[in-house]
């Protein structure tokens, strides 16, 4: 979790490690999803003991937006910040034809990134204020209505998201990522 107006960072500018907070219980294991021989990490406890940890800690109550980033993904916070910025109107300023457009963090959303699946893909996942909220107090509830032993993190997320009824929004063109290949824009581009 990356909270860009340095409040809260994985590194400080000399590279150490600003903060580590063990989380004890059972590891991430790489296996097949149930009834695919695709092989998928099976990390959804281990995230949710760190969303737990977070939901208790609070930092995403003073920020207007939660962003998960995997380890192995680029990442550039102003630049995030500035399309975010660029969809932003408070609730009630525009009309239904455009939610799908436009984005209040005081609204529950999440940001779908990938067309081709029409999903939430786990390099980048982005939840406004209203929605981090609603997921970190449903996670439990999450956890004993949803089969989600076998899943990966981000389908757990996406699942639990909707199951608590945050909305979901089009945030395509917000990850390049190898498993989601689409022409977003029409340039001919495959992100």
């Amino acid at each position: 979790i990356v909270f860009a107006d340095d409040d809260l960072y994985l590194s400080t500018p000399s590279g150490a490690v600003s903060e580590v907070v063990p989380l004890p219980g059972q590891p991430a294991w790489h296996g097949p999803v149930p009834g695919s021989t695709a092989l998928v990490w099976h990390n959804t406890d281990v995230f949710a003991r760190a969303w737990n940890w977070i939901h208790q800690a609070g930092p995403h109550l003073t920020h207007d937006w939660t962003v998960k980033v995997d380890p192995d993904t680029v990442f550039l916070p102003g630049r995030l910040q500035r399309q975010l910025l660029d969809r932003y109107k408070p609730s009630g300023v525009f009309q239904s034809y455009d939610t799908w457009k436009y984005l209040d963090p005081k609204v529950p959303v999440y940001l779908v990134n990938c067309k081709q699946w029409y999903s939430l893909q786990g390099p980048l996942e982005i939840f406004s204020q209203a929605a981090a909220e609603k997921f970190f107090a449903g996670i439990e509830a999450c956890q004993s209505s949803l089969e989600w032993k076998g899943w990966g993190e981000d389908w757990f997320v996406e699942h639990c998201m909707d199951f608590l009824g945050v909305q979901k929004r089009e945030g395509f063109g917000l990850l390049a990522d190898m498993y989601c290949t689409s022409d977003y824009d029409g340039s001919g581009k495959s992100y």
